[in-house]
């Protein structure tokens, strides 16, 4: 529901976008990928690296978490310790006929502000080297992007990702194709994944960081003091780099 694609309010995260990814692979002709996944991108992330259809999941060779959201209920994102992510976590659990305007109005209302408005805030706030119009111009199309599907795609995004309604299971689902637990699942990661927080995001807590690398068993921290939840914007090359070394060795371990 976002960009040129069609909406589909029967998406879900875990269970589709692993087969959607080896789908499009396919297509193309590759093989494997390694995947970065920022803010609520996280959750697809995770769910590339746990797939349940085993062909899926050996696709991934590394994974970056940059300031990601990982399993709401399990890390304790949406707690009362965690003000923002409690209010994400009510917000995103509205219905989509009534989160997807909501978010819909807001996005319209910020975009205009922040890039067409006479103020044009983003020009004024932002550090070099974004401070230009042809930043503006991107950050421009990717908000028009996102509120396709008059905003149901936003938020159809948002509630798989924030709402402990979608979170895993507490405890494993001992059923035919039941749900493994967060803590079974993320513990089962058999690829090199690398975290990468900042001591100055007030959204995604570094205690997320700290959730994930108790339970994922191979990988790297980076814990960088003086960043926030704009990470990736100014530490890029460095993700990517990582991310083609842990591929690289990954390949060399078969």
């Amino acid at each position: 529901g976002m960009g040129g694609t069609d909406f589909c309010a029967d998406f879900r995260i875990r269970r589709d976008y692993p087969r959607m990814v080896s789908r499009v692979l396919d297509v193309l002709g590759i093989r494997d990928y390694g995947i970065v996944g920022m803010s609520n991108g996280g959750p697809y992330v995770m769910a590339a690296l746990t797939a349940s259809i085993p062909e899926d999941r050996r696709r991934v060779r590394a994974a970056a978490m940059v300031v990601g959201v990982s399993d709401v209920s399990a890390s304790a994102y949406f707690s009362p310790r965690h003000p923002s992510g409690l209010f994400e976590g009510v917000f995103n659990s509205l219905p989509l006929a009534v989160g997807g305007p909501l978010i819909w109005a807001a996005g319209s209302l910020a975009a205009w502000y922040y890039l067409e408005g006479t103020a044009k805030a983003f020009l004024r706030a932002a550090d070099e080297p974004f401070a230009n119009e042809e930043v503006a111009a991107l950050l421009r199309q990717c908000m028009q992007d996102s509120l396709g599907s008059g905003g149901r795609g936003f938020a159809l995004d948002s509630q798989q990702g924030l709402s402990p309604l979608h979170a895993r299971p507490a405890r494993d689902d001992p059923r035919p194709g039941g749900e493994q637990s967060a803590d079974t699942a993320y513990r089962a990661i058999a690829v090199p994944v690398a975290l990468w927080y900042g001591a100055c995001d007030t959204t995604v807590p570094l205690r997320t960081a700290d959730w994930l690398a108790e339970r994922i068993p191979d990988c790297t921290r980076h814990f960088l003091p003086d960043a926030g939840h704009g990470l990736y914007a100014y530490h890029a090359t460095a993700v990517l780099d990582d991310l083609l070394s842990k591929m690289e060795r990954a390949d060399g371990r078969g």
